[in-house]
């Protein structure tokens, strides 16, 4: 089994690429340091703003505030949507809810929790 992560080989290739032009190779490390992974979650819109409205309440309690609503979820039938694709679909939600970036499936939009405004 391998178990080299994808950063240390996109590293080799870069090296290989850049030879001895650090800059260019810090350049291109930055570059996939910053890029979106290739298997960005896809979503529904309102599970992603779903999302949003939770973990700006308070980053350190977020967890608490998602389990604290699933018994209410089934009471709204908007909101038991969400909590249906939740259930139906949890590794998708739960990938989405740690990175803090998926695609929104109508749209196809990428959303990026640090991007988002508070004044939304």
């Amino acid at each position: 089994m391998n178990y080299e992560t994808k950063r240390n080989v996109f590293k080799t290739i870069a090296d290989k690429c850049t030879g001895y032009d650090y800059e260019l190779y810090n350049q291109y490390l930055n570059q996939y340091d910053d890029a979106l992974p290739d298997d960005t979650p896809v979503i529904p819109k309102e599970v992603g703003e779903y999302i949003r409205a939770k973990k700006r309440k308070n980053t350190s309690q977020s967890v608490y505030y998602l389990l604290r609503d699933t018994g209410v979820l089934w009471r709204r039938k908007k909101e038991s949507k969400i909590l249906s694709y939740m259930h139906d679909d949890p590794d998708t939600f739960a990938r989405a809810w740690l990175l803090g970036v998926w695609r929104a499936k109508e749209t196809g939009e990428i959303v990026k929790l640090e991007e988002i405004d508070d004044g939304d």
